[in-house]
């Protein structure tokens, strides 16, 4: 029988399926619960259908036609796109697509797609999406303002070594990354103690967002 080895991220996940209603509070190993609260998350709206047709249209290497709602246009357009993956930013899922309008692989957030029509056959191929088949570490310390106590407190919150965190991701979700931390703002236009956090590879980032394409929020999403 394997042992049973304690985890902080285990136990305190659970009691966040529980909060959410996804997991029922009898099943979980986290019992008995002691009181608490979480904040809730806001849930955007994803019609069950529109994501059945996308994951099937990964599948089966089709293209779809979709009537889009951007914020760019005041009313949703039509368009044919190619998806080949699925990404989560931290607050929406997104079909990572190529855009045949476009001409280049873009996110399309999935709750923005009204109607899914039409489907082909695709000869895009996913392979060329040099912005997801890349990857980036993105190296995050303490605001270089932060002293003595204040930067060791934000050390031990994320468990830095050598005063500094890394996290890799693809380099299209790379900005996606940024905004959720924080980190897409230069040290000097925020409150050290407002935002704890800086990116302290901003160059080494930028260039590969800037070599796969991937120029920030307009250069990826088709928001």
């Amino acid at each position: 029988m394997a042992s049973f080895e304690p985890s902080a991220d285990q136990y305190l996940a659970q009691l966040r399926l529980v909060q959410s209603g996804l997991l029922p509070p009898e099943e979980a190993w986290a019992v008995p619960m002691p009181s608490y609260s979480i904040v809730p998350l806001i849930q955007r709206m994803l019609d069950p259908t529109t994501l059945r047709r996308a994951l099937s249209a990964i599948r089966n290497g089709e293209a779809v036609q979709v009537n889009y709602q951007s914020m760019s246009a005041p009313e949703p357009k039509q368009r044919w796109l190619a998806p080949h993956a699925l990404g989560f930013d931290g607050a929406r899922w997104h079909a990572r697509a190529w855009c045949f309008k476009r001409e280049a692989f873009r996110d399309f957030v999935l709750s923005r797609i009204v109607t899914i029509g039409d489907t082909r056959e695709s000869e895009i191929e996913p392979e060329k999406d040099i912005g997801w088949q890349r990857e980036v570490t993105l190296k995050i310390g303490p605001h270089p303002a932060l002293k003595d106590g204040k930067r060791r407190a934000v050390e031990l919150d994320f468990g830095m070594s050598g005063g500094a965190f890394e996290v890799t991701t693809r380099v299209c979700l790379a900005y996606y990354c940024m905004r959720q931390l924080g980190l897409d703002r230069l040290p000097a236009e925020v409150k050290p103690e407002r935002q704890q956090i800086v990116l302290v590879n901003r160059n080494e980032v930028e260039a590969a967002m800037a070599e796969t394409g991937v120029c920030g929020p307009e250069g990826m999403s088709e928001d």
